[in-house]
């Protein structure tokens, strides 16, 4: 868990539709999370919502950053299941609707699907999920689905992994990125100068965001996210996540309508008051569309900073965040205008 002000904590405060609310479970990572998949198969099947994003001490299995164990996980709920077949199951059981487990290698998340599979045929009791291999990603979604049902899954899958898409609207696929491919284009620790390093660590907690908070819920039918922090011994803190939309022009006009019409904010945090206030401010252009903010936030008598900016190319939405108690505006520039370069 993040914990380094408490100001800190409210990094996520003002983040657009693909940063998460206050109270959010956050894992940053600069490659796929479990967090990341169930994003994405949540956005292709919607009665998919995801349910509890696992670290190392709420992990069941106690797998999670063990050795031979993943890497991530993360459930899923699917509203098809009935609430009749899960009586008694635990919040979080494959068989409301799924998991998602992701490992160092494709041949440790097969190793485990073929161990629940020895452990299904040994105690059919157990029942029998179905379970998806791809790459390093264990996909397992309840036995309570039909066969066609869980197929969907499989098929949404392979396009995460970047398969070709199945769909008959028309795109440019150089222009609609999917997740491995916004991994790719997220800024890395080799772009940071010495003694920054990627933040792994994750925030959770409760709260809301005020008038901010229908940044959560953005128009543009969202496709893919990926994201990653990075941190230099606390702060200054970079938060970088990009979207992509099969309207990504609406996503964007949407974002700036919405902090236009609230200059400012209160929520809470963990039951604490926040408070806070955010601006325009002047900044390059970027991409093809672009706009930067500067915004101040206060809990428990400490105030931060957070400087925002966004940026639209093509299909692909950036938002990129720079948290300290006095930001930088230099230092916002020169991170975005990197990040900016590495979009299609």
């Amino acid at each position: 868990m993040r914990r380094i002000t408490s100001a800190l904590l409210l990094t996520a405060l003002l983040a657009t539709g693909s940063a998460p609310a206050w109270g959010a479970t956050r894992k940053s990572s600069p490659t796929l999370s479990a967090k990341t998949v169930v994003m994405d198969l949540a956005a292709k099947i919607h009665f998919a919502h995801l349910t509890i994003v696992y670290n190392a001490k709420t992990d069941p299995n106690h797998l999670l950053g063990r050795p031979n164990g993943y890497l991530s996980k993360a459930s899923f709920s699917d509203s098809r299941v009935s609430s009749s077949d899960t009586i008694g199951d635990t919040k979080g059981d494959v068989g409301f609707g799924g998991s998602v487990e992701v490992y160092p290698n494709a041949s440790a998340a097969k190793a485990r699907a073929n161990y629940i599979e020895s452990l299904e045929k040994a105690a059919p009791i157990l029942g029998t999920e179905y379970d998806y291999v791809n790459g390093p990603i264990l996909l397992r979604v309840s036995q309570y689905l039909t066969p066609s049902q869980a197929k969907g899954y499989e098929q949404v899958l392979a396009d995460i992994e970047g398969a070709p898409a199945k769909s008959s609207a028309p795109s440019s696929p150089s222009r609609h990125a999917n997740s491995s491919k916004l991994g790719s284009m997220l800024l890395s620790i080799g772009q940071f100068p010495n003694g920054w390093s990627v933040d792994n660590s994750s925030s959770s907690g409760s709260g809301s965001a005020g008038c901010l908070a229908s940044l959560q819920h953005l128009n543009g039918h969202q496709t893919q996210m990926a994201e990653v922090s990075f941190t230099e011994g606390g702060l200054p803190d970079v938060d970088e996540k990009l979207q992509s939309f099969q309207s990504a022009k609406t996503a964007f006009n949407e974002i700036t309508a919405i902090i236009a019409h609230c200059p400012r904010f209160k929520g809470t945090s963990d039951g604490s008051t926040v408070v806070g206030s955010i601006g325009a401010m002047s900044f390059p252009h970027l991409g093809d569309q672009s706009a930067a903010y500067a915004s101040s936030i206060t809990i428990q008598g400490v105030t931060a900073g957070d400087d925002m900016v966004y940026a639209r190319k093509g299909s692909v939405v950036m938002e990129l965040q720079l948290v300290d108690i006095s930001p930088d505006p230099s230092q916002l520039e020169q991170f975005a205008k990197k990040a900016a370069a590495k979009l299609p």
